[in-house]
């Protein structure tokens, strides 16, 4: 038997015998205390698996918002066509308006040219229902020789949208007319008017007016052919 006596007695006693150590750890120890490695090895379990739930959340999440994103993409793409598309019908529709516009108004022109112009006994010389006229054909081709006009003069003169001739009722007088047909007037229709007008009456002798047709024209459009000398013309057949 271990005989103790001193402080150093007892360290030695209890690193000799593990026996001791459990009775003396027990006696001095709370039971709480005593329980605390278990605890934290639970603890420690308890981490761990909530670590693997954490991943294995973490990874469906990535999951979910890959999916999200691929449908995102889809949608997106989607719309991207559909706007396109759109885009698309709106261009044909806008095309099919100025193309009906421009039809209406070539079948109704000598009537739109007496209400809205003071021309009267008028005749169509060119349109895109009327082959150009061989007088106004021959005069072009006379003055395009005669250096008068050049020829990339004459070409545009003669994709004008309609010209007419006609008696001016203020002054009884003839003049032509170089009219360009647009749903909406435009700056390049006010400019295609006034300088196919200019080659008009270079090639004919005769006073040519240049007018802008149809159904909606903006103030700086407006002010535009004002400064330019272009007639507007906004006829009510064109209203809806």
């Amino acid at each position: 038997m271990t005989t103790i006596g001193t402080f150093d007695d007892i360290v030695r006693a209890l690193r000799e015998q593990p026996e001791l150590r459990d009775t003396v750890r027990q006696l001095v120890l709370t039971e709480e205390v005593l329980e605390l490695p278990q605890k934290l090895a639970d603890l420690a379990q308890q981490v761990q698996e909530l670590a693997a739930a954490v991943a294995n959340l973490t990874r469906r999440l990535d999951d979910f918002i890959e999916t999200t994103n691929r449908n995102f993409q889809t949608v997106n793409e989607r719309l991207d066509r559909l706007e396109a598309n759109v885009g698309s019908l709106n261009d044909k529709v806008a095309n099919l308006n100025g193309s009906d516009a421009e039809r209406r108004a070539q079948d109704s022109i000598l009537n739109i040219a007496k209400d809205e112009l003071g021309l009267t006994r008028g005749t169509v010389l060119m349109s895109r229902v009327h082959k150009v006229d061989p007088q106004l054909l021959a005069d072009a081709e006379r003055a395009e020789a005669r250096g008068v006009v050049t020829e990339e003069e004459i070409d545009n003169l003669l994709v004008t949208d309609i010209i007419i001739r006609a008696r001016r009722t203020s002054d009884r007088q003839y003049v032509y007319a170089a009219i360009e047909v647009s749903r909406t007037i435009h700056d390049h229709d006010i400019s295609r008017a006034g300088s196919r007008a200019r080659t008009l009456a270079a090639v004919t002798g005769e006073e040519a007016i240049a007018v802008a047709l149809g159904d909606v024209i903006q103030p700086p459009q407006q002010l535009l052919a004002d400064e330019q000398g272009v007639r507007v013309v906004l006829p009510a057949m064109f209203v809806e």
